[in-house]
């Protein structure tokens, strides 16, 4: 017999998968920095910075409106206000 998943074991799971992509991309933003020192009057690492940091406003607004995503380090990667009345 299978052993029932719970839901705490799958948010566990679900959060060390989010704290690895956020660590994929910590990385890979450190990278893109190398490679616009070493060709800085490129604006197309600009371009690739401004439509990043408009992906992950877009992104950490979409989880769910007036909550919190806090990791178990005590980060809040996700703090969006309460509908307004």
């Amino acid at each position: 017999m299978a052993k029932k998943q719970t839901a705490a074991a799958t948010y566990a799971a679900a959060q060390a998968e989010v704290k690895a992509e956020l660590a994929r991309l910590a990385a890979a933003l450190d990278e893109h920095a190398a490679l616009q020192k070493a060709d800085s009057r490129s604006w197309g690492y600009v371009g690739d910075l401004t439509h990043l940091a408009a992906t992950l406003r877009t992104l950490l607004r979409s989880p769910g409106v007036g909550r919190r995503l806090i990791l178990e380090d005590g980060d809040v990667i996700i703090d969006t206000p309460g509908p307004k009345k």
